[in-house]
């Protein structure tokens, strides 16, 4: 049975290198590779597979190779900071470049960031101005995000600073 399974599976394989799809054309190779191959484990894989922990461990491993200082956060982790981060007001604290120095201070004190607060905060402000732009050409698009794909109206309550 497991010899028949497996054959299934390099079959599956080898059609899916041999015969690209359209879809397959259009997306980057490795990600295609990596979902095909995520697909093929789902539906041939001989024990149960737990396919959302199984692509969260990957997420982790895949940051983990690129440096010391990427990481993935999780969507549960990231309900267990929003208390934190309310509490503290770190969403707002972004809008001045003291609150953005206290922020990074903070974070380089509690994770595994290098302590290069001073050197952001100069690049900041160099930049400042490409940021603001590239930062008004997207911030219209997570409010519409927010809005439509959460149902959560908050443009009404957003003023921009500048």
């Amino acid at each position: 049975m497991k010899r028949k399974i497996i054959g299934v599976v390099l079959g599956l394989l080898l059609v899916f290198v041999a015969f690209p799809t359209v879809s397959a054309q259009s997306f980057n190779d490795g990600a295609f590779k990596f979902a095909r191959t995520l697909g093929l484990i789902d539906a041939f894989y001989v024990d149960t597979v737990n396919m959302s922990n199984l692509t969260e461990k990957a997420i982790i491993e895949v940051l983990r190779s690129l440096d010391p200082h990427s990481s993935y956060i999780s969507a549960k982790d990231v309900k267990e900071m929003m208390p934190f981060f309310i509490i503290n007001n770190w969403i707002e604290s972004y809008q001045t470049i003291n609150g953005i120095r206290h922020v990074l201070k903070t974070l380089s004190k509690r994770t595994t960031l290098p302590s290069e607060t001073r050197f952001a905060i100069r690049a900041l402000k160099k930049n400042y101005y490409p940021l603001q732009e590239d930062f008004m050409e997207f911030f219209p698009q997570l409010i519409e995000y927010v809005e439509k794909d959460f149902g959560i109206e908050i443009s009404h309550r957003i003023t921009i600073p500048f």
